[in-house]
């Protein structure tokens, strides 16, 4: 499958491209430009009419497209027209102009001033994509069209202005899109934090948020339905996004190189959500899905420079921690605690020590109450999140140690890990049951079992994690579930399906395949593909895809299982 990321790199488009039309290119040179350009029924487009470019790729600096060329007025800049004319700081366009073609300024990465004139009526497909320096862009009063992708991966984008009596286009905030605000044609890269989708957008247009690095989370509004491709590709430090129930689609590989962990889903919604994830072709074997008043993960980190332990519940800071920290080791989750205060829940308050280079936690308040007033080695950070104070129902105790040698303490729920520190480790001394939290796996304290709905191979074995998809002949699709650590199970209530494919997130070896039902004909094939599009009977295999097919029969098939068991 092609990817989006291949579709914008030039080199390979001119590589891959070839393409002839009526109009002859011809070459003039002004102001000591030789400039190539063809013309049509009387008007001028500049560059060759295929894939030649206007100018020489090594033309640098500033340049001022001409108004006349040929004797006749330039109307358009060409598809193609300037793509990877890297060493290009400014392009004045004239006021003859009414088209800026598809991937016209592709790759102009050194682009920092442009003025669209204000005869422009269309920009096409990816007519700015990677233009890194650009900082601003107006959008003229006569743009009736702008091409999907116009602006993708603009990293140093802060704004784009819409002139007033433009009858199509809108900004807000510096932020594009259409007039009547339905749809968010185009965010800045260079925008940082958070961003929550205003009320009344419905729809989000492939790549608007392509390459916006410094967006951390996102909230959306219960009018968007639609998310298309590459909506938030290379968003990499995209933490955690809110899915409301009003989503109906996720375009491919919409949320594809993000570091996304949490996704905030409406009550009742995971599973539906989870399955646009996974038909989506995202990996989600990192992602919680959450519904309002659920726990979330607590994660743990070792370093072994400090000699200590760090836990949080904050996606961004894990994620800061594995991208740009290598002191830190990512261990795995913890424990489960709430972000906001949940029922019979208390503050959990967070110290650092800048001296002793740890973390400390406590729900004590004479102890925390204490340290802020008389140790000035420890900073008070604030709440961590939220746990239980004693026992209740699905949870379990977090005992914490203390080692004088290290002066740093440990938190653990994991009984064999606490009794091995009491019997064999002198330097780590048993103080008390710090608190009582949600243990990663089992039922909480709503009495909810954990949504372990599916798995990934690792080292043999599956976890709960990225998604298996279902399509079936019949239209119950769905999500595929975890059956213990032996494979992949998918089981509907009921499916009278002639086929059914299961598309994982990731190809793995396929040792084999068990189907479970009533009314199962002979001559049942399974079938095995990396690709989807060329299929082998060969089993084992290696496959990302599994087709189970079934011939003509009288009674059609009742499908309670397919189990695909990992080598």
């Amino acid at each position: 499958m092609t990817t989006f990321r291949n579709l914008f790199l030039c080199a390979a488009a001119l590589a891959a491209v070839s393409i002839t039309g009526p109009a002859q290119a011809a070459t003039e040179t002004v102001d000591g430009v030789k400039w190539t350009y063809t013309v049509s029924g009387g008007k001028a487009s500049v560059g060759g009419g295929d894939i030649t470019p206007a100018v020489p790729k090594s033309t640098a600096g500033a340049i001022t497209v001409p108004s006349l060329l040929g004797g006749c007025p330039v109307t358009s800049i060409g598809d193609w027209a300037f793509c990877g004319c890297s060493n290009l700081v400014s392009v004045t366009i004239p006021g003859t102009v009414t088209t800026i073609g598809t991937r016209s300024f592709l790759q102009c990465f050194s682009l920092a001033s442009m003025t669209i004139p204000n005869s422009v009526t269309n920009i096409g497909v990816s007519a700015f994509a990677e233009c890194h320096r650009l900082a601003s862009l107006t959008i003229p009063a006569n743009v009736a069209s702008i091409g999907r992708v116009a602006f993708l991966a603009c990293l140093g984008m802060q704004r784009f202005d819409v002139a007033a009596g433009n009858a199509h286009y809108a900004s807000e905030g510096g932020i594009l899109f259409t007039k009547a605000k339905d749809e968010l044609v185009a965010y800045p890269c260079g925008k940082t934090g958070d961003y929550a989708i205003p009320a009344g957008v419905a729809s989000i247009w492939a790549g608007a948020f392509y390459g916006c690095t410094n967006l951390t989370s996102l909230t959306m509004s219960d009018s968007v339905t639609n998310i298309e491709d590459y909506a938030f590709w290379f968003c990499t430090n995209l933490a955690s996004v809110t899915i409301p129930a009003s989503v109906k689609s996720i375009g491919l590989y919409a949320f594809e190189d993000t570091a996304l962990g949490t996704v905030y889903v409406s009550t009742g919604d995971t599973e539906r959500v989870r399955g646009l994830f996974v038909s989506s072709h995202e990996d989600i074997s990192g992602i919680q899905f959450v519904e309002p008043g659920d726990p979330l993960t607590v994660w743990r980190f070792y370093s072994k420079k400090y000699k200590g332990h760090f836990y949080t519940i904050d996606e961004k800071e894990k994620n800061d921690l594995i991208a740009k920290n290598p002191n830190w080791n990512f261990e795995d989750g913890a424990y489960r605690a709430y972000t906001n205060k949940a029922a019979g829940t208390v503050a959990l308050h967070r110290f650092y020590s800048k001296k002793y280079r740890g973390h400390f936690y406590t729900i004590d308040e004479s102890e925390k109450n204490d340290l802020i007033a008389n140790n000035p080695n420890w900073n008070y950070e604030g709440v961590a999140y939220y746990v239980y104070p004693g026992a209740v129902s699905g949870t379990v105790p977090v005992y914490r140690f203390w080692s004088k040698k290290y002066k740093h303490h440990f938190y653990t729920t994991d009984e064999e890990e606490k009794n091995d520190l009491v019997a064999k480790n002198p330097n780590w001394v048993f103080e008390k049951i710090a608190f009582y939290a949600l243990p990663m796996g089992g039922t909480g304290a709503k009495g909810k079992a954990a949504k372990e709905t599916e798995a990934v191979s690792q080292a043999g074995r599956l976890r709960p994690g990225t998604g298996v998809a279902v399509t079936t002949s019949d239209g119950t699709d769905g999500v595929a579930a975890v059956d213990g650590d032996e494979g992949t199970a998918w089981s509907p209530e009921e499916a009278g399906a002639s086929w059914v494919v299961l598309s994982f997130a990731d190809a793995r070896e396929v040792a084999d395949v068990e189907v479970v039902g009533e009314n199962l004909p002979e001559g049942t094939r399974i079938l095995l593909s990396e690709d989807a599009d060329e299929w082998t009977e060969e089993v084992p295999g290696v496959a990302r895809y599994v087709w189970v097919a079934f011939p003509a029969a009288e009674e059609a098939p009742v499908v309670r299982e397919i189990r695909v068991l990992e080598e």
